[in-house]
C-alpha cells in the first residue's frame, strides 16, 4: 500500500490515507510515518506501469524451480496427489488464479469435481477429476497435464506425505499473494495515470476500492 500513497502528490491525501492505515493495522501514526517516509517509490511505479509477471524462483524452496511456474506447480500437485485437494478448495478459488488459458480453467474443473463429489478419497476423487477432464477438455490442455504429472512424479519420488503436503499449502499461500500483488500492481497502475492527468476524484475512487479488495 505505501508505494501505491507514495505517487500520490497531493500531501493532505497522503496524510489521510496514511493515518487510515495506522489505525487498519493498529499502529501509531508515527511508526507508519516513518516507513513511508523510508520507501523509494520505482520509476515503474511513477509512470504507471506494472509489472506481470511472478517470478517463481525468488523463492527458495522445492516449488521455486523455474522449470514450471507457480501455478503449473499446483495443478501438477494436485494431479499427482489429489487427496490433498480437500487442503485447499475451500480457500483458494479458480479466480485467483492468473494463467486464463490453462491453470485457471483446469483448477476450476478440480474444484467443481471436488464441491459435487460425494468423497476425498484419492482413488474417488482422482478418477472423478480424470473423467472430467478427458470429456472437457482439448487434447493440447490434457497433454500439459500429462507432462506436468511427470514432472511431478519426478520431482516427489521420494518425499512423503508431509512434505507434499506442506508443498501445496505453501503453494496456495503464494498463489493467493500473487493474485493480489497483481490486483496492487494494476491499482498503482491506475492511480498513477489518473494521478498524472490530475483526476482527484479518481484517485480518490480507486483507493478507496483497493482498501476494499485487498481485505
Amino acid at each position: 500500500i505505501l508505494p501505491i500513497i507514495k505517487i500520490i502528490s497531493d500531501k493532505v491525501e497522503q496524510e489521510h490515507y496514511l493515518k487510515a492505515l495506522a489505525k487498519k493495522l493498529n499502529i501509531s501514526d508515527q511508526t507508519i510515518r516513518d516507513a513511508f517516509n523510508k520507501y523509494q517509490v520505482s520509476p515503474r511505479l511513477r509512470s504507471g506501469q506494472a509489472s506481470n509477471k511472478y517470478q517463481v524462483s525468488d523463492r527458495k524452496t522445492r516449488i521455486s524451480k523455474p522449470k514450471l511456474s507457480l501455478e503449473e506447480n499446483m495443478i501438477g500437485l494436485l494431479s499427482v496427489y489429489p487427496e490433498f485437494l480437500e487442503l485447499v478448495v475451500s480457500d483458494l478459488n479458480y479466480l485467483d488464479f492468473t494463467d486464463e488459458d490453462f491453470s485457471k480453467p483446469v483448477y476450476r474443473a478440480m474444484q467443481s469435481c471436488y464441491t459435487k463429489g460425494s468423497c476425498s478419497e484419492k482413488q474417488c476423487i482422482g478418477k472423478q477429476c480424470k473423467h472430467f477432464l478427458n470429456r472437457n477438455f482439448p487434447k493440447n490442455l490434457l497433454e500439459k497435464i500429462k507432462f506436468l504429472v511427470l514432472q511431478i512424479e519426478e520431482e516427489y519420488k521420494e518425499s512423503d506425505n508431509k512434505e507434499v503436503r506442506k508443498d501445496i499449502l505453501d503453494c496456495a499461500k503464494r498463489i493467493k499473494e500473487q493474485k493480489k500483488d497483481s490486483l496492487k500492481e494494476d491499482f498503482a497502475t491506475k492511480i498513477a495515470s489518473a494521478e498524472k492527468s490530475g483526476n482527484r476524484e479518481e484517485v480518490k475512487k480507486l483507493l478507496e476500492e483497493l482498501q476494499r479488495v485487498i481485505k
